[in-house]
């Protein structure tokens, strides 16, 4: 600590980065003391992470620690989406923040089977079984299964475009702003024409062999996100 009491300048290091702050507190002390304090807790947290083992989310047990974690977090027995995304967000390697929080919402929306804004306790242990212990082709249907609300089947334009409202509802509310109606008019008029150009066989609705083959011919269709969400790999990429 350099300075008088009027002007201190404090060299330190945070995240492994040496930081410079140079300050006029009202109370040069008090303010060392709250800066060496945000630094223990830095160490504490660096510590309580390096002791914590890695785990491996195939296994059954992992399975049942995020179900422990499903019972401590839930409301009335069912988790809701900030509570969901709590739990998984410890399983889910996240390389972009903004990406990691689509991929989470993504991932809700499809566990939440019956459109209840809610995910209970039988949808998180089918999901969670598929997600992380699954084939490729269980996580294909499982995520077709999450577009198609009356499980009839088939994905109809009006399942299509609900799904993928809550999708861009949710995007908006990461990005800090709301959903407009103009603009939700404009990105609907666009997955319109994609389900269109997807519905090969002009029946209304798409099945599981079209949806497969959306997301193996096009990185960019709307249900390759939900793919990729699962773990897929978009063609190409």
């Amino acid at each position: 600590v350099h300075g008088t009491l009027s002007e201190c300048l404090f060299f330190f290091v945070l995240n492994d980065e040496p930081q410079l702050v140079k300050s006029k507190p009202s109370d040069p002390l008090e303010f060392l003391g709250d800066l060496l304090e945000k630094m223990q807790q830095q160490e504490d947290a660096a510590a309580q992470a390096a002791a914590r083992p890695e785990m491996d989310f195939s296994t059954a047990a992992a399975i049942e620690h995020l179900q422990s974690e499903f019972t401590r977090l839930s409301v009335d027995k069912v988790l809701h989406r900030e509570q969901f995304l709590q739990v998984l967000n410890e399983c889910l390697e996240e390389k972009d923040h903004h990406e990691h929080l689509l991929q989470l919402n993504t991932i809700f929306d499809v566990f939440d089977r019956d459109r209840s804004g809610t995910v209970d306790i039988s949808e998180f242990t089918s999901g969670l079984r598929i997600l992380f212990r699954g084939t490729d082709e269980q996580k294909l249907e499982f995520a077709f299964s999450g577009l198609n609300y009356d499980h009839d089947g088939g994905v109809t334009v009006s399942e299509f475009l609900a799904y993928f409202k809550h999708y861009f509802m949710a995007k908006s509310a990461i990005d800090g702003h709301k959903l407009e109606a103009m603009r939700w008019r404009s990105i609907s008029d666009h997955l319109r024409r994609v389900f269109k150009g997807s519905d090969t066989d002009a029946n209304g609705s798409i099945d599981i062999a079209e949806f497969a083959a959306a997301v193996k011919r096009d990185p960019d269709h709307p249900f390759t996100l939900i793919w990729q969400s699962f773990g897929g790999v978009a063609p190409g990429r």
